[in-house]
């Protein structure tokens, strides 16, 4: 909702760039943003699109082993990374890292690995990871309605926020 113009930007620039960043403050609806262009996208990567949550990582050096775990694999003789970039290797996938400025360092480093093959990262963050060729796009907060403009329930923060609150409130209408 409201986020038409950034989904065809994020769209685009997975077409080109193995690395995509969305930044912007804590809130703002990365996340979302990146899971509904995951789920748009999924025809593009006939190997999958899989989401890797970051938020109650903290420990940086765990990364690959949360992204082999995620991905089904269980390393036993080679480091958790070798294992992830060898599965990888030749994969059509879509790796989506989010709330990666929990382990900023750990998922540049991780970003950068991965590029290197077929796979690309959409990542969300609320900072650059400042790898180089990442394609930064910045996520504002969705518009609020502006004196004398736009009719408050077409705005598209106060449809969002009427939405949610129908769902937390049966019967909930905007008034």
């Amino acid at each position: 909702m409201g986020r038409e113009r950034e989904a065809a930007q994020i769209s685009t620039a997975l077409k080109s760039a193995r690395l995509v960043i969305l930044t912007g403050p804590g809130g703002v609806g990365k996340t979302r943003l990146a899971e509904a262009i995951g789920a748009e996208s999924s025809t593009e990567y006939p190997d999958g699109v899989v989401f890797i949550g970051l938020a109650e990582s903290s420990d940086g050096d765990q990364l690959p082993y949360l992204v082999s775990t995620v991905l089904g694999m269980h390393p036993t003789s080679a480091t958790p990374l070798q294992v992830v970039l060898e599965h990888l290797s030749h994969k059509r996938i879509l790796l989506i890292l989010d709330n990666c400025e929990h382990v900023v360092d750990a998922a540049a480093a991780f970003a950068s690995a991965v590029i290197c093959g077929e796979a690309r990262v959409l990542a969300t963050s609320r900072q650059s990871l400042a790898v180089p060729g990442e394609q930064v796009i910045r996520v504002p907060p969705l518009s609020l309605p502006a004196d004398g403009g736009a009719a408050i329930p077409d705005v598209d923060a106060v449809r969002l926020f009427a939405e949610r609150a129908a769902t937390a409130l049966p019967g909930f209408e905007l008034t």
